[in-house]
């Protein structure tokens, strides 16, 4: 017998790839072996994201693409992130979507955007009297051309539900009181919108709307609702969220109320 020794499919008798080499013997037809084979290295598969591209988004995202390997192969999902935008659903878990996502739970509807400054109303709503007849100390008092500069509704909710006058403030205790979920974002922070808050979301009014109407949730109506906003002892800001009009109620009467939550 002359052996005759030869390399393993795949493999080579000149190696390419020094110490990262995978081996074989040379064998021989009568099952001699002798000699080294190699061929290129076994390929761990590393996936990424394209540029621009994430595997999370907190607050949704607008396109999707598949993890990539240099080896060319795909595995998993790449996200288009986007900032929040008002009409998105807030969800308990912080982030925001455009859509009703399965198995997450919804808070509010993200209603106003600018900059660092951004709220969601709820979904629910209530009608209650804002007050007693009294002139609060801890509050400012707004006219009819200064009430949309009012964007404190948080201090003015606080100024209210520890107010010690001996006067109940039934508006700005439900906000303050209201959880709809019992932990994550929504389950406390909320509070009756100052009248520029609620001022300020009648350019998103619609589109508010729509999403709750996706949850099958009670729509934000056309007519007044109460601020946290005062104007004199016996009268509050009202405001119509369909085109931002302001007026004034009595405070003893009963309104709508939509607390709003920053985020």
């Amino acid at each position: 017998h002359s052996h005759s020794y030869s390399c393993p499919s795949g493999y080579s008798s000149i190696n390419s790839w020094g110490g990262l080499a995978q081996t074989a013997s040379k064998t021989c037809s009568c099952g001699a072996a002798s000699g080294t084979c190699y061929k290129a290295p076994a390929h761990t598969h590393s996936y990424s994201c394209p540029a621009g591209y994430s595997t999370y988004c907190s607050n949704g995202y607008t396109a999707t693409k598949s993890k990539v390997c240099s080896c060319g192969a795909i595995s998993g999902t790449c996200y288009k992130c986007r900032e929040p935008i008002a009409g998105d659903i807030l969800y308990s878990d912080g982030t925001t979507s455009d859509s009703v996502i399965a198995g997450k739970m919804p808070v509010g509807i993200v209603a106003y955007i600018n900059g660092n400054t951004r709220f969601a109303v709820a979904l629910t709503e209530s009608d209650k009297k804002w007050g007693g007849i009294k002139d609060i100390s801890c509050l400012t008092n707004y006219n009819s051309s200064t009430a949309i500069t009012d964007m404190n509704g948080k201090n003015n909710t606080i100024c209210l539900v520890n107010y010690s006058g001996n006067i109940g403030f039934p508006a700005a205790e439900y906000c303050n009181n209201y959880k709809p979920v019992t932990g994550g974002t929504g389950s406390n922070g909320w509070y009756l919108p100052a009248a520029g808050e609620f001022y300020a979301i009648n350019s998103k009014y619609n589109a508010i709307n729509n999403s709750l109407q996706k949850l099958s949730k009670t729509q934000i109506s056309a007519n007044y609702y109460w601020t946290s906003s005062e104007i004199n002892n016996g009268t509050a800001r009202t405001v119509r969220p369909s085109d931002g009009n302001l007026k004034f109620g009595q405070k003893t009467n009963s309104k709508r109320v939509r607390c709003i939550l920053t985020f």
